[in-house]
């Protein structure tokens, strides 16, 4: 898989589903004769030397999703207790504690990893571009948010410390 002529790293792949890692220097503002925000960037698939058609896709600094631990539209997030238990309605993060929640699309890691690289120190990978959202009657503070610990770079955890108003 290429994104405007630089090769992704694949995670998986079969006859009708692709995962791959966007490169890091894929930036908004790629190939596309749009104006920002409309900026698209050229995706070709290559299976045994022949090519598809380039088929068009949307670039954004950043667009976060949070992983579910179910293949459910509305499942049960990949979310973590600090005792690292999933966070959830039967067992809920206590007041005060710490969350870890595993997300994609948080944006640009500082300083850029290699495309596909194993995060050996999550430390040294903050993420440039964060929002996080609340229930208005929750307050939290984030301790982290960068690359996941271990896992491919694209990869992001977040880490809240929260409590209620």
């Amino acid at each position: 898989m290429l994104f405007d002529g630089i090769p992704a790293p694949l995670l998986y792949a079969q006859d009708n589903q692709i995962n791959a890692i966007v490169p890091w220097e894929l930036k908004p503002g790629g190939s596309g004769d749009l104006p920002e925000p409309f900026v698209y960037t050229n995706i070709v698939i290559e299976r045994n030397g022949i090519a598809n058609s380039p088929v068009p896709a949307f670039v954004a600094a950043a667009e976060p999703g949070i992983f579910r631990l179910d293949s459910e539209p509305y499942g049960q997030g990949a979310i973590l207790i600090q005792d690292g238990t999933v966070n959830s309605k039967k067992n809920p993060a206590r007041r005060g504690s710490v969350i870890s929640i595993f997300a994609t699309g948080t944006g640009p890691l500082t300083p850029v990893p290699g495309d596909g690289e194993i995060v050996a120190d999550a430390r040294r990978r903050g993420a440039i571009v964060v929002e996080v959202v609340f229930h208005p009657q929750l307050e939290a503070e984030v301790l982290y948010a960068g690359a996941a610990p271990t896992l491919v770079a694209g990869l992001s955890c977040e880490s809240l410390q929260g409590s209620a108003r």
